[in-house]
């Protein structure tokens, strides 16, 4: 387990091109991802924070444009999207069928998708070209980490960004035929 403060982007990359796991800030609180493309990388995600399979996990890319890769966005689901993205909202959608994304992150063939308005964040999206595995970095059950002295999970790589502000976790909504519904209120209204 390495932490990085300066030329992390670049370490981030390595470690995630070789199927590793990293730590890092959000909008929120730390998260823990990977490559959401790798099989082996996700299955590590779910092993490290003991997450029962089937649970789902959010990926993070760089713009609706990259979103729309991977899922179905609607005209309505478009508009809140511009409305709040780069930020705190998850958006779970139609997984579309070519997607590389790893079956395990969705839920019932519904991908949950992100764009973080956190730097680092925006900044390893731009330089990586696969979408990034975003579940919060606490054991499964267990408060969400704004202190890395709390926490309990070894990924291969820690993007220390100090202590976070403690804030609400991100807003998640579903976009299905029976229109938007939001299935957890967070950091941002709906």
């Amino acid at each position: 387990m390495r932490v990085a403060r300066e030329n992390s982007i670049d370490l981030a990359i390595k470690i995630l091109s070789d199927g590793g796991t990293l730590v890092y800030p959000t909008e929120t609180s730390y998260g823990l991802g990977c490559d959401a493309t790798n099989s082996q990388a996700v299955a590590k995600i779910f092993s490290l924070k003991n997450r029962p399979m089937g649970k789902g996990m959010t990926i993070l890319v760089k713009d609706i444009k990259e979103a729309e890769k991977y899922i179905k966005i609607n005209a309505e689901a478009k508009e809140i999207i511009k409305k709040y993205w780069p930020g705190a909202l998850n958006v779970a959608a139609p997984l579309l069928p070519a997607s590389p994304i790893v079956k395990d992150c969705a839920i019932g063939g519904f991908q949950s998708v992100r764009v973080s308005s956190h730097p680092w964040v925006q900044a390893l999206l731009e330089k990586y070209p696969n979408p990034l595995v975003s579940t919060s970095a606490n054991l499964s059950g267990r408060p969400d980490i704004y202190d890395l002295k709390l926490l309990e999970i070894k990924p291969d790589l820690i993007i220390d960004d100090g202590i976070l502000p403690t804030r609400k976790p991100s807003t998640l909504i579903k976009i299905g035929d029976n229109g938007i519904k939001v299935l957890r209120q967070g950091e941002i209204k709906v």
